[in-house]
């Protein structure tokens, strides 16, 4: 009966690459469970090596190309700050999440609007804990996310 090629190219690749032949090591074996584990060894190194590509790809492309534009439009203070629809990313959902709080670049990029709002909302706390500091039963206070 013939071999499709798919199960014929299976067998090299299996032969080719993951049949260990020690004809120097006589006293050494492999049985089939050392073979098993040695073969999702390296798969999982393979598919680790791959992702960390990818995401290393994504970084350098998409991430540091948005870093780019804000320097190649000098976006260095309040002053000359754009919004993301000025920066052609209003839809970017990879930069967005970047951007926000606990994002890769929220220590660097910073939300001027965000940043208003964190002032406004640490006034009306304080202003709320000085309205309630003799209450007995104080009620919590209410944030708002940006």
């Amino acid at each position: 009966m013939d071999k499709s090629l798919i199960a014929e190219l299976w067998e090299y690749f299996v032969d080719k690459y993951f049949t260990v032949n020690v004809p120097y090591l006589e006293n050494y074996t492999i049985g089939s469970g050392s073979l098993v584990s040695l073969r999702g060894i390296i798969l999982g190194l393979a598919a680790g090596i791959i992702v960390a590509s990818v995401f290393s790809v994504y970084n350098k492309r998409y991430i540091g190309d948005f870093v780019r534009k804000l320097i190649r439009e000098e976006c260095f203070d309040k002053d000359s700050a754009k919004t993301l629809a000025e920066l052609g990313y209003l839809k970017s959902a990879g930069i967005r999440g970047a951007i926000k709080s606990g994002g890769t670049l929220s220590r660097w990029v910073r939300c001027v609007e965000e940043d208003a709002f964190l002032l406004e909302l640490d006034e009306a706390k304080k202003t709320f804990d000085e309205l309630h500091k003799n209450d007995v039963n104080k009620p919590k206070f209410k944030e708002l996310e940006f």
